[in-house]
């Protein structure tokens, strides 16, 4: 869907104390994007703060956010929509990143963190108003072989 329909923005959001964490311990190290991300905004809320001691209180947040939105508007290089294309991609497919919005240029459609799903749909014989549980079974199963044949899921 991405591909094929284009991503326009991408809102991150990461909570000031694991962003402070990240870059306190340096979490770059052959991790996935979004613990780049954590990484590198701690880094950017270190920079603004390490200067004056009243503004270093925010690192000690627990419950803060930082935000950061990226914009790629039509008129933008095709290489440049299709780098925010990628990076969108990357992100949903992050298991650590667990607060994004990727907002597609439709402009109707979002996918969040905690939309990320993968479905299929199966038919199954319908028996006296009802299906049979061991057909439904053998779908599920089969499907998780799938699943777990791309490197989906991980059993």
């Amino acid at each position: 869907m991405i591909e094929a329909v284009g991503v326009k923005r991408i809102d991150m959001n990461v909570g000031v104390s694991e962003a402070s964490a990240a870059h306190l311990l340096d979490a770059q190290d052959g991790q996935g994007i979004w613990n780049r991300v954590q990484n590198n905004f701690g880094a950017a809320l270190s920079a603004i703060t390490a200067q004056d001691e009243e503004l270093e209180q925010i690192r000690l947040m627990e419950k803060g956010t930082v935000k950061v939105s990226i914009n790629v508007h039509k008129g933008d290089l095709l290489s440049v929509r299709q780098s925010l294309n990628h990076l969108a991609e990357e992100i949903a497919e992050d298991d650590e990143a667990d607060d994004f919005v990727i907002h597609l240029r439709d402009g109707k459609t979002t996918i969040k963190a905690s939309e990320v799903a993968v479905r299929k749909q199966v038919r199954l014989e319908a028996a006296a108003n009802s299906v049979s549980v061991r057909d439904a079974w053998d779908a599920m199963d089969s499907y998780f072989r799938e699943l777990t044949a791309n490197g989906q899921i991980e059993a």
